[in-house]
């Protein structure tokens, strides 16, 4: 039997990379027996389980250990279910339920993405929230917050409603007097006890167990003691924490576990730097396995007359995207099929401002930006069919202008480049499936990524070597920043390199095939039977 330790939160969401889903994948496709471990409050795990097709799987909970909860169904609450003041009224919005009494917001009940019912917030006759209570999906109370002038009050249920224990800052968690011949104390001063008791209490209970930890930094882990009761492996990605040697937690859960896992090559580095500083290099197995695989999902770029660069413009500072934009509009300036779609954690701020500069020097129109913004909506109106008399006597008269030819390139030059926030992972495939060229030169490598883009056949520009990413080949690896616009022209200028990384990239899909990947997993857990 296998438990696999997530850091899931009760908000965790993005599954399609997450680590411990697609490890959980692999272990159903693998036929081996395993045990989800989750070690929050998860009031909507089976939604989350339902959308990485786990919804039958076993799972443990070990808030569901501490209140009791043996059960695993159940029908989400209503609001309807709940007690409510004789006269309250109902105002439906957008994800919540407003509750009035008298004409004064009583309640605020508000939705989960499956209109299943999440939380309900109470209020003072003041319109200050006093109360929160936390709703499981499967039908129960299960955490409320008391929110009092003197301190906050937590409440922790089980599915009968019977208070389990109550925590506040002053006075630590207290164990309810009905529920305390289920734990060894009354009172514990912080969670971390509690966590270990029970997770201990499982690892007792469960014979020739093997886990699986997949590790967060930040995240609440039981202690080293009680994770030396079983065999384990700590699963360690760097898109999941920046390794380092400073990182207690990770020192002392590595110390004593059986072997280290890293996801990918940035990872992997990480771990052996931090392996040789902690006097651990010789002592601990170090594998090399991604979660992930590839799969055939070729894009159509050659069919199309742009040429997309997609960059996924995360994790950079602002001098480093300032070096990347200026070598990005250079080529577009010598290229007028390049186009340039950026995925940016900053709304595309530090983008658009080098964007201007360049613009306004390049075109001579530092004057004329209102006479762009005029042209840019005439386009646009004239490519969506909405174009108005108005717009049209507009243009007529800016035609008249002496800037007018400078006005009109740099409006056509500004059309193809799109800002645009954090790509969550639709828009990121779709985004490739049209991209000629994928830019990611974010310091944190991420395997997902650079396996999207394998699968989609598309040349990568990369910051780190990886397994993914043969220079050369299927992208090249930027030591220097100001090396990126000859990497663009490396792929853009003509098809003949372009088409190479394509067979490359087809041949290197078997190498992370599904069942290839099944098979190194098998390796493994045939060793950790060993």
């Amino acid at each position: 039997m296998i438990d696999l330790i997530t850091p899931w939160k009760s908000l965790t969401s993005a599954f399609e990379d997450d680590i411990s889903a697609n490890v959980a994948s692999m272990l159903k496709r693998t036929k081996q027996p395993y045990t989800l471990v989750t070690l929050q409050l998860m009031p909507h795990l089976r939604h989350q389980l339902e959308q990485i097709n786990q919804l039958e799987m076993p799972w443990w909970n070990v808030y569901d250990a501490i209140a009791d909860i043996p059960i695993q169904d159940g029908i989400p609450l209503a609001v309807e279910n709940l007690d409510w003041p004789e006269n309250a009224e109902f105002v439906p919005g957008t994800g919540a339920v407003l509750v009035y009494v008298q004409g004064v917001r009583y309640a605020k009940c508000t939705y989960t993405p499956d209109d299943y019912l999440d939380q309900v917030t109470r209020y003072d006759s003041q319109g200050q929230p006093i109360q929160i209570d936390q709703f499981d999906d499967r039908g129960f109370l299960s955490w409320r917050r008391d929110l009092q002038a003197t301190g906050e009050v937590q409440t922790l249920f089980n599915a009968f409603g019977d208070v389990v224990l109550t925590k506040t800052d002053a006075d630590g968690i207290t164990v309810a007097p009905g529920q305390q011949r289920r734990f060894r104390h009354a009172h514990y001063d912080a969670f971390q006890p509690l966590l270990d008791e029970f997770t201990a209490k499982r690892a007792h209970q469960q014979a020739e167990t093997f886990t699986i930890l997949v590790y967060r930094a930040g995240f609440n882990y039981p202690s080293t003691q009680v994770l030396a009761l079983t065999p384990y492996d700590i699963l360690v990605g760097s898109g999941e924490s920046r390794v380092t040697y400073t990182d207690d937690v990770l020192h002392r859960m590595t110390s004593v576990a059986h072997a280290v896992i890293a996801t990918d090559m940035g990872a992997s580095r990480a771990v052996q730097r931090a392996l040789a500083d902690w006097a651990l290099l010789l002592e601990k197995p170090l594998r090399l396995l991604s979660p992930y695989s590839s799969r055939l999902a070729l894009g159509h770029s050659n069919e199309l007359s742009q040429l997309v660069i997609y960059w996924r413009a995360t994790d950079l500072v602002d001098a480093a995207q300032e070096v990347v934009t200026r070598q990005i509009l250079t080529e577009m300036l010598s290229n007028d099929a390049v186009v340039l779609l950026a995925s940016t954690d900053d709304n595309g701020t530090t983008i658009n401002a080098v964007v201007q500069q360049f613009v306004d020097d390049t075109f001579n129109v530092a004057e004329d930006h209102a006479a762009i913004e005029t042209v840019l909506g005439y386009l646009d109106a004239k490519d969506q069919q909405t174009l108005t008399r108005e717009q049209a006597d507009e243009l007529d008269e800016l035609k008249k202008t002496e800037n007018w030819d400078q006005v009109t390139t740099a409006a056509k030059f500004l059309r193809r480049i799109h800002l645009r926030g954090i790509d969550d992972h639709k828009t990121m495939w779709a985004a490739l499936d049209e991209a000629r060229l994928l830019l990611d030169l974010s310091p944190q490598i991420d395997p997902f990524i650079q396996l999207a883009a394998i699968s989609t056949g598309v040349p990568q520009l990369v910051r780190a070597k990886t397994e993914y990413v043969t220079t050369g080949k299927n992208g090249l690896v930027i030591h220097d920043l100001n090396e990126v616009g000859w990497g663009l022209a490396y792929f853009l200028d003509g098809l003949r390199r372009w088409n190479e990384s394509l067979v490359y990239s087809v041949a290197k899909m078997e190498r992370f095939s599904d069942e290839r990947l099944i098979e190194r997993w098998q390796e493994v857990m045939t060793d950790a039977d060993n």
